[in-house]
């Protein structure tokens, strides 16, 4: 059961999917997130979104779901070749093995920072855009990889691959999640999950 308070009163309350489905105010709707809202012509006008409203056909048969999962498959096998290979790579360009595993721990660090920025970013923010700067920000990452022959270069390097990581996984789910809805959450990540090694 979930009671929903606002200015320490309960404003409603009932099983969370209930609540989920069928907001009492507006502030309900969004104090649960913005995917179940749909921006309406009029001013100030607000629906709560429904799954019915969402496809019932196999997500295999959908073109959304193919060009979602090939986009994550895609990152995760460059995060995971990146990652691998990051501290053999700078140890073969010069760094100590010291510098090279405090790169690594840069990376990881600002990924948390990144799951934070980013989980932030799509309350506010198109969660596709926030795909798109994950994944820019990565791609940045990786071009300064390429030349970082310097601790500076490669703290840098670092920092910002490790930033738009940090959004990468979160991201994938809260995407799903928005285009398949709640109801086919599971299976479509299962799904996923099958071609993401």
């Amino acid at each position: 059961f979930v009671h929903v308070l606002q200015g320490g009163r309960i404003v409603q309350s009932g099983s969370p999917a209930e609540v989920y489905d069928h907001p009492a105010s507006r502030f309900v709707a969004e104090f649960l997130g913005t995917t179940n809202l749909i921006p309406a012509a009029t001013e100030n006008a607000w629906i709560a979104r429904p799954d019915y409203l969402q496809s019932t056909t196999s997500p295999l048969r959908e073109r959304t779901f193919w060009l979602l999962i090939t986009s994550f498959a895609l990152v995760h096998m460059a995060l995971g070749a990146i990652l691998i290979h990051m501290i053999p790579h700078f140890t073969d360009v010069g760094l100590s093995p010291s510098r090279s595993a405090l790169a690594l721990s840069i990376a990881a660090g600002t990924g948390v920072g990144g799951k934070l920025v980013f989980g932030f970013l799509t309350d506010h923010i198109s969660k596709k855009i926030a795909v798109l700067l994950s994944y820019v920000t990565q791609i940045a990452g990786t071009l300064l990889l390429l030349g970082a022959h310097t601790p500076a270069a490669v703290y840098t390097f670092a920092a910002l691959f490790g930033f738009g990581m940090g959004g990468a996984v979160p991201l994938q789910a809260s995407v799903t999640a928005e285009i398949f809805g709640r109801r086919a959450f599971a299976s479509v990540s299962g799904l996923a999950s099958l071609f993401m090694v």
